[in-house]
């Protein structure tokens, strides 16, 4: 036998046998994570082709003021209560407006000056101090190697991360529903509607702090749900809580969510000896549900106490406040079970997931049976949704004088266990596919209609 001939089998093949074993594993670990993967993949062609048809007419919801926060970030960090808008978001309102229209000056150009304030919106004056600069702060980073490698605008590029949040979301989601069993098509079907509705195509693609709502959400019900399961230490959501409240005060939403169906699990568990051995003991779970909510109230108190401290001036009027009343909290009640006009076209292509809201949320109170995880993740999800706007407002009017209607949009933070609970709704291959057929629907239109909208 030569040399070659007895090398052969180890000089020779074994970088062969390395690449397959490396290709075997790369298509087992496919086969286990197909999901996540085609929803990061439709979100990433969604985001940016939706993103990159939009014009430079700012969205209607404050988008004019974030981007104003974002370019402030090199050059002052942060946004203070009573400071003007800056001369960028200025020439972006006066030359391109937002859907009411080009206001505030004649347009110069992105050089020209804008001082006068007068005829802005607001006179001028900023919105974006009520938010800690957290969000800011990651979009301005996560744009600036867009902007380098792209060679885009700051406002497309940072519209553009929008896409980080929303595959981070998706793929906490999909943790979520392998953790809860949800068969992997409807994970999908869920997916694809979480990509697809209307808020979502406000949140991803312009400059909004709802894009890290979905995500904050997720990740909070994920980290309380293996809590209690005993597979993940609790300490972890004090940081995640924080961080949340610290995105958007909204998210205070989700940590209450998790809060409630903490102390329902505790609860019914307490007496109860078939708990998982791992399982952390009732009492312990009451204090971290405790202590949890309690850091998320303070830092949110704490920004508060650091936004009084640097304000350069008061705020602008915003014209949406209005005094308490039992009829305007009751009309809260239903604010976000997702029904709007079903005359608009967007009324109409939304009204499903309304439907399937309604469905998803009570049907899962109603079915869900035993004392574990469901039945007491079933009455947080709809006591959630029902109460959490009214109270909000009753909030804000003892915490200012006068509160304003809670928006729909509001939801995001809930949007993870909306969607889980229709998951559990749909039961077989007939309404998978059709929930399935519906996110898609959702997709192609929310593509389709950029390609018309400004």
């Amino acid at each position: 036998m030569s040399l070659i001939d007895r090398e052969s089998p180890t000089t020779i093949d074994l970088p062969i046998r390395q690449r397959l074993s490396r290709g075997a594993r790369f298509l087992a670990w496919l086969k286990r994570a197909w999901v996540p993967v085609v929803l990061v993949g439709v979100a990433l062609v969604t985001c940016t082709t939706v993103t990159l048809n939009h014009s430079h007419q700012l969205s209607a919801y404050d988008e004019w003021v974030y981007f104003d926060a974002v370019t402030k970030v090199p050059t002052q960090g942060i946004v203070h209560q009573g400071e003007h808008i800056g001369q960028a978001a200025l020439a972006e309102m006066a030359c391109f407006g937002d859907p009411y229209g080009a206001r505030g000056a004649k347009c110069t150009g992105p050089n020209g000056n804008y001082s006068d304030y007068v005829n802005f919106p607001l006179a001028g004056k900023t919105t974006a101090d009520i938010y800690a600069p957290v969000y800011f702060d990651v979009t301005w980073a996560i744009a600036q190697p867009i902007q380098w490698l792209t060679g885009l605008d700051l406002l497309t590029a940072a519209r553009l991360t929008g896409f980080f949040w929303l595959a981070g979301g998706l793929i906490v989601f999909y943790a979520l529903t392998r953790e809860l069993k949800v068969h992997k098509l409807t994970a999908l079907g869920l997916g694809l509607v979480a990509i697809g509705t209307i808020p979502s195509m406000f949140a991803y693609t312009y400059i909004t702090t709802d894009a890290p709502c979905f995500l904050a959400g997720a990740t909070l019900l994920y980290l309380g749900i293996r809590f209690v399961r005993g597979t993940v230490s609790g300490w972890w959501l004090l940081p995640v809580a924080s961080m949340a409240i610290l995105l958007k005060i909204t998210n205070i939403f989700a940590v209450g969510l998790i809060a409630i169906y903490m102390l329902i699990y505790a609860i019914v568990k307490w007496k109860q000896d078939s708990s998982p051995d791992r399982a952390p003991a009732p009492p312990r779970i009451v204090l971290m549900t405790v202590l949890y909510t309690v850091v998320a109230v303070v830092t949110e108190i704490a920004w508060l106490m650091v936004r009084a401290a640097i304000k350069v001036g008061p705020g602008p009027n915003q014209g949406v406040n209005s005094p308490l009343s039992i009829r305007g909290l009751a009309s809260q009640l239903t604010t976000f079970l997702g029904f709007n006009s079903a005359y608009t076209f967007s009324g109409a292509i939304m009204l499903p997931y309304a439907i399937l809201t309604i469905v998803g949320v009570f049907g899962f109170l109603l079915t869900a049976r035993g004392r574990g995880t469901m039945r007491a993740l079933s009455i947080s999800t709809a006591t959630a949704m029902v109460l959490f706007p009214p109270l909000l407002v009753v909030a804000m009017g003892i915490a200012l004088g006068s509160a304003f209607p809670v928006s729909t949009r509001y939801s995001a933070p809930l949007m993870p266990a909306i969607l889980i609970a229709i998951g559990f709704m749909i039961q077989n291959k007939f309404w998978r596919w059709g929930l399935l057929s519906y996110g898609g629907a959702l997709v192609l239109i929310e593509i389709v209609r950029s390609f018309y909208l400004p």
